[in-house]
């Protein structure tokens, strides 16, 4: 089923990261060798957010890695203002990006053939890619934080994303347009594109009533300053056209 498999494998790669953080033993995660493993994980981390700050228009200021500690982050300019999709996609970049290259890492060992060397360092790329796959705990209070500054506008754009993965699932379902599985990453950048559209067409229907509003209430207000101006020679007061404006 198209896009459901994708979800599954972010919801396996997410559990496998659980279970491997819960299975092996802090001091295990503490020696050298295991974090000379797990910092490829950390690296693709943090290139997640990155590119994904880039991809959704939101300026990085800079990237760290610290090897000791395990850690890296990517920080933005705190004055920014940014909308709650914009952050729930870079917080979950490195879950649906290390999915992918993990996935791909399994083909490597399993599915080609090719030297044992190469299986190797595919099976340690694919074990410090699910250490690296969960966004963190500051990841998902970034989400939290964000949908409550601005509640009706984060809904809204929760509902407008599943208004545009509905509408890609039907025409994939009855145009039968089904893609291979390493290419079905398209059908979400399809979700994006058909979500940009129908929120530009929302904010033009919008702009449209409005300027239909305006123009009524502009012809009122000529007729009502006539009948305003034969009982009087001079009127005082002046009506000022105003319209509201909300916010997209």
């Amino acid at each position: 089923m198209p896009m459901l498999n994708d979800l599954l494998l972010f919801g396996f790669i997410l559990g496998c990261n659980i279970l491997l953080k819960f299975i092996i033993p802090k001091k295990i995660r503490q020696k050298t060798y295991f974090k000379t493993i797990g910092v490829v994980g950390i690296l693709f981390h943090e290139l997640s957010h990155l590119i994904m700050c880039i991809i959704t228009g939101v300026k990085p200021k800079k990237m760290k890695i610290y090897y000791k500690r395990q850690f890296g982050f990517v920080q933005f300019d705190a004055t920014e203002r940014v909308t709650f999709l914009q952050i729930a996609l870079i917080s979950l970049a490195p879950l649906v990006f290390c999915s992918y290259i993990a996935y791909g890492m399994f083909c490597i060992m399993f599915k080609i053939d090719i030297e044992l060397l190469y299986k190797v360092f595919a099976g340690i790329c694919f074990l410090s890619l699910l250490l690296g796959a969960k966004p963190s705990n500051h990841d998902f209070k970034m989400i939290g934080w964000t949908f409550c500054d601005d509640k009706i506008y984060s809904l809204y754009q929760i509902i407008l994303v599943i208004i545009s993965g509905g509408f890609i699932y039907i025409i994939i379902y009855f145009a039968n347009f089904y893609l291979p599985f390493y290419l079905t990453f398209l059908y979400f950048i399809f979700t994006g594109i058909l979500y940009y559209i129908l929120k530009y067409l929302f904010i033009g229907i919008k702009r449209f009533v409005m300027w239909v509003k305006s123009r009524i209430t502009f012809h009122n207000t000529s007729g009502l300053s006539r009948d305003l101006y034969r009982n009087r020679l001079k009127s005082n007061n002046k009506i000022k056209e105003t319209i509201e404006r909300g916010q997209w």
